[in-house]
């Protein structure tokens, strides 16, 4: 019987902008992926603070 190994890679991808006039915005990706599935799913945020 011959176990075959199986390889995935967990990956995470913040990005945040921030403006002087108070407004900021964040996105996040997130993702598995191997070779039998791949997930991934998507946040993001709009934020003013006064």
């Amino acid at each position: 019987m011959v176990r075959r190994r199986r390889v995935s890679a967990l990956t995470t991808a913040p990005v945040e902008m921030k403006w002087l006039n108070g407004w900021s915005a964040v996105a996040t990706f997130e993702g598995e992926f191997s070779s039998v599935t791949a997930s991934y799913a998507g946040k993001g945020v709009l934020r003013h603070v006064w």
